[in-house]
Protein backbone atom coordinates (compact mmCIF):
# COMPACT_ATOMS: atom_id res chain seq x y z
CA UNK A 1 0.00 0.00 0.00
CA UNK A 2 1.09 3.40 -0.98
CA UNK A 3 1.43 6.26 1.43
CA UNK A 4 -1.10 8.22 -1.36
CA UNK A 5 -3.56 4.91 -0.26
CA UNK A 6 -3.24 5.32 3.06
CA UNK A 7 -4.38 8.81 2.94
CA UNK A 8 -7.95 7.83 0.91
CA UNK A 9 -8.31 4.85 3.55
CA UNK A 10 -8.38 7.61 6.53
CA UNK A 11 -10.89 9.15 3.97
CA UNK A 12 -12.69 6.63 3.83
CA UNK A 13 -15.37 5.96 6.92
CA UNK A 14 -15.67 2.57 6.91
CA UNK A 15 -11.57 2.11 6.73
CA UNK A 16 -10.42 5.16 8.53
CA UNK A 17 -9.69 3.70 12.42
CA UNK A 18 -8.01 0.82 10.34
CA UNK A 19 -6.16 3.39 8.66
CA UNK A 20 -5.33 5.46 11.56
CA UNK A 21 -3.69 2.63 13.33
CA UNK A 22 -1.57 1.98 10.22
CA UNK A 23 -0.28 5.54 10.17
CA UNK A 24 0.59 5.28 14.00
CA UNK A 25 2.19 1.30 13.67
CA UNK A 26 4.12 2.82 10.37
CA UNK A 27 5.37 5.90 11.73
CA UNK A 28 6.72 4.16 15.10
CA UNK A 29 8.71 1.65 12.68
CA UNK A 30 9.78 4.87 10.45
CA UNK A 31 11.05 6.94 13.83
CA UNK A 32 12.04 3.64 15.33
CA UNK A 33 14.41 3.31 12.55
CA UNK A 34 16.13 6.48 12.56
CA UNK A 35 16.48 7.54 16.22
CA UNK A 36 20.26 6.85 16.80
CA UNK A 37 20.97 8.64 13.18
CA UNK A 38 23.34 11.20 13.27
CA UNK A 39 22.00 14.51 13.43
CA UNK A 40 18.72 13.41 15.29
CA UNK A 41 17.51 14.25 18.75
CA UNK A 42 16.86 10.62 20.39
CA UNK A 43 14.45 11.90 23.12
CA UNK A 44 12.33 13.45 21.16
CA UNK A 45 12.24 10.63 18.52
CA UNK A 46 11.86 8.40 21.44
CA UNK A 47 9.02 10.69 22.76
CA UNK A 48 7.40 10.21 18.98
CA UNK A 49 8.09 6.84 19.05
CA UNK A 50 6.30 6.61 22.11
CA UNK A 51 2.99 8.66 21.47
CA UNK A 52 3.06 6.36 18.13
CA UNK A 53 2.81 3.13 19.97
CA UNK A 54 0.37 4.79 22.68
CA UNK A 55 -2.06 5.94 19.88
CA UNK A 56 -1.57 2.79 18.20
CA UNK A 57 -2.39 0.70 21.62
CA UNK A 58 -6.01 3.21 21.99
CA UNK A 59 -7.21 1.42 18.21
CA UNK A 60 -5.97 -1.94 19.04
CA UNK A 61 -8.74 -3.57 17.73
CA UNK A 62 -8.84 -1.36 14.60
CA UNK A 63 -6.06 -2.45 12.65
CA UNK A 64 -3.31 -4.78 11.39
CA UNK A 65 0.13 -3.98 10.00
CA UNK A 66 -0.47 -4.42 5.80
CA UNK A 67 2.84 -2.62 5.13
CA UNK A 68 3.96 0.26 3.08
CA UNK A 69 6.21 0.01 1.05
CA UNK A 70 10.33 1.30 2.16
CA UNK A 71 9.73 3.70 5.54
CA UNK A 72 8.24 7.08 5.18
CA UNK A 73 10.36 10.26 5.86
CA UNK A 74 10.19 12.14 8.95
CA UNK A 75 8.09 14.78 6.61
CA UNK A 76 5.43 11.96 5.70
CA UNK A 77 5.15 10.92 9.03
CA UNK A 78 4.61 13.87 10.17
CA UNK A 79 1.72 14.62 7.24
CA UNK A 80 0.27 11.65 7.83
CA UNK A 81 0.06 11.52 11.47
CA UNK A 82 -1.21 15.31 10.94
CA UNK A 83 -4.30 13.87 8.52
CA UNK A 84 -4.73 10.82 11.08
CA UNK A 85 -4.98 13.23 14.30
CA UNK A 86 -8.01 15.30 12.45
CA UNK A 87 -9.48 12.00 11.35
CA UNK A 88 -9.64 10.76 14.79
CA UNK A 89 -10.75 13.85 16.23
CA UNK A 90 -14.14 14.07 13.56
CA UNK A 91 -14.84 10.45 14.54
CA UNK A 92 -14.65 10.93 18.53
CA UNK A 93 -17.28 13.65 17.00
CA UNK A 94 -19.28 10.97 15.74
CA UNK A 95 -19.71 8.23 18.42
CA UNK A 96 -21.95 8.82 21.22
CA UNK A 97 -20.04 6.01 23.52
CA UNK A 98 -18.16 7.76 26.20
CA UNK A 99 -15.43 5.14 26.20
CA UNK A 100 -15.08 5.58 22.45
CA UNK A 101 -15.08 9.51 23.03
CA UNK A 102 -12.17 9.54 25.12
CA UNK A 103 -10.36 6.75 23.43
CA UNK A 104 -10.33 8.97 19.65
CA UNK A 105 -9.38 12.26 21.78
CA UNK A 106 -6.34 10.76 23.28
CA UNK A 107 -5.28 8.76 19.87
CA UNK A 108 -5.76 12.01 18.19
CA UNK A 109 -4.06 13.76 21.54
CA UNK A 110 -1.26 11.13 20.63
CA UNK A 111 -0.94 11.70 17.15
CA UNK A 112 -0.61 15.64 17.64
CA UNK A 113 2.01 15.17 20.50
CA UNK A 114 4.03 12.54 17.96
CA UNK A 115 3.76 15.57 15.48
CA UNK A 116 5.75 17.56 17.64
CA UNK A 117 8.18 15.76 18.97
CA UNK A 118 9.06 14.84 14.80
CA UNK A 119 9.38 18.70 14.49
CA UNK A 120 11.41 19.62 17.35
CA UNK A 121 14.01 15.99 17.01
CA UNK A 122 13.30 14.45 13.67
CA UNK A 123 12.32 17.06 10.58
CA UNK A 124 15.09 19.33 10.19
CA UNK A 125 14.29 21.83 7.49
CA UNK A 126 17.09 22.84 5.26
CA UNK A 127 19.15 19.30 6.11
Amino acid sequence: MSVDELHHRLNTSQNRLAASWEVFDLCMRAVDAMTWDEGVDHVQALVAADRCASGRQLLSAAGVATGVGPLPSPEVCEELLGHARAVLDAAAREVVEPSQIVALHAAADHAAAAVIALRGGICRKGT
